[in-house]
């Protein structure tokens, strides 16, 4: 709410959606912050030291809020949890893209109001570079997956092959 009211709702998501994907991309420090026997000032130190000055007041708090208090949950997790609730705060349902290769911002603009057309509802973006996809995109929109993947099609047609 303190980021909504500050107007800082947007950079919020923003800032909590590329934090987890570095944390989730980084598999020691995933652990390093799982570990139950692990002092839970030292994974807030850690953590503070990665984002110190890369990160507004209210961002560094709702991480060390969930570093202390993970409730069983993966940080990584914990994190794109926030950076939803955020984009729902903002009455927008989110979009987790995978693509194979950055995109511009224009495709970005045009792959937003495409999206907002077909659900009818603004759609916020949370893009994510996947090499392994080989082409095309991959999106996620609540339970729904439309993969226009490389590597998407490519299993479909080993299923239907197999079949």
């Amino acid at each position: 709410m303190r980021a909504e009211r500050d107007g800082q709702l947007d950079s919020v998501e923003d800032e909590l959606f590329r934090l987890g994907r570095i944390v989730a991309g980084s598999h020691e420090l995933e652990l390093l912050l799982a570990d139950h026997a692990g002092a839970v000032d030292g994974k807030v130190a850690l953590v503070d030291t990665l984002i110190e000055g890369k990160v507004s007041p209210v961002t560094k708090t709702l991480v060390d809020q969930l570093v202390r208090h993970p409730r069983g949950v993966r940080v990584a997790n914990g994190l794109g949890e926030l950076a939803d609730l955020a984009a729902k705060r903002r009455q927008r349902s989110v979009a987790h893209v995978r693509s194979a290769v950055a995109l511009t911002a224009e495709q970005v603009d045009r792959l937003t109001a495409t999206l907002t057309t077909i659900y009818s509802r603004p759609i916020a973006l949370h893009v994510e570079v996947d090499a392994s996809l080989a082409g095309g995109l991959q999106i996620k929109i609540g339970d729904e997956i439309i993969d226009g993947s490389i590597a998407g099609r490519l299993a479909a047609l080993r299923r239907n092959l197999a079949s």
